[in-house]
């Protein structure tokens, strides 16, 4: 990027637009791909349930874990939460339709910021 005729401020913007238009195109890139994997995803998990439930919530949950609602309760949670993303996230023709509206805004972008960079 040639930042010879911006200021101070308009350098900053460039940067951080550039980053972020970077970041951006990772995440398009990468997709479901770029998912964690499971040990990270168990090691996300536990540090938000340290961070929000106390040691007797835990010990609570346990017990009621090793009853046989709880076993029921738990041998139903993959269906659930797969039913759920399933609708919750977009499908394939979502995600193009979605692409094609970025694809579509992007030269309004590039028009807004013309003259900072």
């Amino acid at each position: 990027m040639d930042d010879k005729n911006l200021n101070k401020r308009q350098r900053e913007i460039a940067t951080n637009m550039h980053g972020v238009l970077e970041q951006y195109s990772k995440i398009l890139a990468n997709g479901i791909k770029g998912t964690a994997t499971k040990e990270e995803m168990t090691q996300a998990y536990v540090k938000a349930a340290k961070a929000h439930y106390s040691q007797q919530e835990v010990n609570a949950l346990i017990q009621f874990y090793d009853t046989p609602m709880g076993q029921s309760i738990l041998e139903k949670n993959p269906k659930v939460n797969a039913e759920f993303l399933k609708a919750a996230l977009p499908d394939k023709d979502e995600m193009k339709q979605t692409t094609k509206q970025l694809e579509e805004l992007l030269p309004q972008v590039k028009e807004i910021f013309k003259g900072i960079f």
